[in-house]
Formats: C-alpha cells, sequence, structure tokens
C-alpha cells in the first residue's frame, strides 16, 4: 500500500490498490479518513508517531492494524521518508504499507508458547539448554534459576556453567559427555552443583547431541530437572529404615509385617527362636 503527503502531512497521492484494500476513496483520507483506515485501539499510537516525523523531518515506522474494506484489521509495517530539495526543504513524504499479519500472528503464537514453556519449566523445577563445544547458545530461564544465575543477565558462559557443577562430580559428567557423543546417542547425567552461597542441589540431565549430515557434531540440547528435594526425601527414608532396622536387631521385641494375602513379608531373627 503506497502513499504520500505533503510537507505538512496532508495526503496528496493514495495509490489504487490501498483504495481497493481500503474501499475508500482519495476524498475520504483527506477528510481524516485514517481514523477509520487505522484500528481505533493503534490509532492514538500512530498519530502520535507520524506527526513527529513531520515536526522533526525523521524517518517514520509503526506498526499497526489497517482495516481492510470487509472489516477485517491486519496487521502492516508502516514506512515514510522525506524527499528534501536541494536546500534540505522537505517537499514531500513518501510512504509503504505491508502486510505482515501472518508473520505477526505466528510471532504472537510463538511468544505465547514461549510464555507456556517456560511456566510449565518453573512449575517443574525443569531447566533447558542448548550448549556446543565452544558456547552456549540457548539457556532458559528457569535453568538459569536452577543454577543461581540471573536470567536478566543473559546467557552464563560454559565455564560459569561448569565450575558451578560439584568438583567431586565433573570427571563423570564430563566422561558421560564424551562417551555419549562418541556413540552418537541420549544420555544421561546425575551431578550435583553448588552455588555461590553454599547451597548443594542435585540435578537429573538428559542430553540428546544433534549431529550435521557427515556425522559432525553441532550442538546438544540438555533438560535438567531439580530432584533436590525428592533427594533428601529419599535420603530421609533410608535414615528412617536404618533406625527401624537397628532397633528392630537390639530390641527383644520381636517383628512382624504381612502382605494383603496375610503371608509374611518381614520377620526379624529373634521371632520364634527359629530361622526367619
Amino acid at each position: 500500500l503506497i502513499w504520500s503527503n505533503g510537507p505538512d502531512g496532508e495526503p496528496t497521492h493514495v495509490s489504487q490498490r490501498m483504495l481497493d484494500y481500503s474501499g475508500m476513496r482519495f476524498e475520504d483520507f483527506k477528510q481524516r479518513g485514517w481514523e477509520a483506515f487505522v484500528h481505533p485501539a493503534d490509532f492514538p499510537e500512530t498519530a502520535k508517531v507520524f506527526h513527529h516525523a513531520i515536526q522533526t523531518g525523521t524517518s517514520y515506522q509503526d506498526v499497526n492494524r489497517l482495516r481492510r474494506a470487509d472489516g477485517e484489521f491486519r496487521w502492516h509495517h508502516s514506512h515514510g521518508e522525506p524527499l528534501r530539495d536541494g536546500q534540505g526543504r522537505i517537499i514531500q513524504w513518501y510512504g509503504l504499507s505491508v502486510d505482515i499479519d501472518e508473520a505477526k500472528k505466528a510471532e504472537d503464537r510463538l511468544r505465547r508458547s514461549e510464555a507456556y514453556l517456560a511456566e510449565a519449566q518453573r512449575l517443574s523445577h525443569t531447566g533447558s539448554a542448548v550448549y556446543n563445544e565452544t558456547e552456549i547458545p540457548y539457556w532458559s530461564d528457569e535453568a538459569a534459576r536452577i543454577f543461581g544465575f540471573d536470567p536478566l543477565q543473559g546467557i552464563p558462559s560454559r565455564e560459569a556453567v561448569w565450575q558451578r557443577i560439584h568438583p567431586d562430580d565433573r570427571g563423570r559428567v564430563n566422561e558421560n559427555i564424551k562417551h555419549g557423543v562418541r556413540e552418537k546417542r541420549s544420555f544421561a547425567n546425575e551431578f550435583r552443583i553448588i552455588l555461590p552461597d553454599g547451597t548443594v542441589k542435585h540435578i537429573e540431565a538428559t542430553n540428546y547431541p544433534v549431529f550435521s549430515a557427515s556425522g559432525e557434531l553441532l550442538e546438544i540440547i540438555v533438560t535438567g530437572i531439580d530432584v533436590t528435594e525428592r533427594k533428601r526425601a529419599e535420603q530421609t527414608l533410608r535414615e528412617s529404615e536404618a533406625k527401624f532396622r537397628d532397633y528392630a536387631e537390639t530390641a527383644s521385641d520381636w517383628f512382624w509385617e504381612i502382605g494383603s494375602d496375610y503371608k509374611f513379608t518381614l520377620l526379624t531373627e529373634n521371632a520364634f527362636g527359629s530361622d526367619p
């Protein structure tokens, strides 16, 4: 859609394509027709940006929704430039508006999808990242939170992330990576990380190597789950079971356990004075 305006911003020409698209006449545009052409929610900002360009003589750019003849509003990217004479005075403004509706809607869908993914990662304490031999091209916000980095500070370096891994686990993690890449298959890693404040977390990570057609490693996609609470619960359960066993083995009483079929599943050695 192509249009032109005088130095004062008044319309001087509207292309036939724009007239057909809008279902309007050139006279309509000269009589404040832009207000009917631009979506009501977008018009105030559009007018503000356009008038600023007219007053300052700078380029005009805006993204807004324009009404088609059938009443549908579609997203457009509008761009205007001034034409100057030999003395630098603006004698005309030329502009065009390009339909970007499909791209804009796809961008909005992608943004919503990313928002849903980020929320799902936050709720499940699952982070994701992509790394190669030299850098980390992608690092989710939840991955940053798990490893104790500020998401607003951008993607950390490989070295910074590597330093967060517990020193006793680094060698095993590195060997698992090498083995998985060598075998060209996904692989798991379980390791601890130490945050700057001394907090220790347990991580379960699944890695997916991606190779080129020639077999060259391109990158590794990884998802990591913070399983610290589960590890603590397992440790507490093991300690509780150990205390029970110690008590059962040293007490004069004897203990037994039966299943839903009333058959014995546990019998301490001192029961009945017989072999359990």
